[in-house]
């Protein structure tokens, strides 16, 4: 819902050290890996599983967040949407729920997690 906030926002707050040029792509990926990382986490619970498959569903859930979003801040007063947000948006989704599984499968290694 952050997100969703943010996304209503016309000028929303960014902290200085991301005003340089093109640093809203950054701010694209790096919202949408928390994103990803929820969708990996609720496309694993549901499959009870880590595979392929799991990244894939979590990653589509993901990126069609990600395109109803950029069609919302078409009707945001002083907001742009553009397909260059939905590509950062989809590679910030992408590496957090790399990370996300990444980390699982070795949490899975260690004696008493996850059993």
């Amino acid at each position: 819902m952050v997100i969703y906030y943010l996304s209503s926002l016309s000028h929303p707050p960014v902290p200085r050290f991301f005003r340089f040029p093109n640093s809203d792509k950054l701010l694209h990926a790096i919202a949408f890996f928390g994103v990803g990382a929820a969708a990996a986490l609720g496309a694993g619970l549901r499959r009870r599983l880590v595979d392929y498959r799991t990244y894939l569903e979590a990653w589509i859930l993901a990126i069609s967040y990600a395109m109803f979003d950029e069609v919302h801040q078409i009707f945001t007063p002083h907001r742009m949407s553009s397909s260059a947000d939905w590509v950062a948006d989809a590679l910030g989704a992408a590496l957090g729920i790399g990370l996300f599984f990444y980390f699982i499968l070795h949490l899975k290694r260690l004696p008493g997690w996850l059993r």
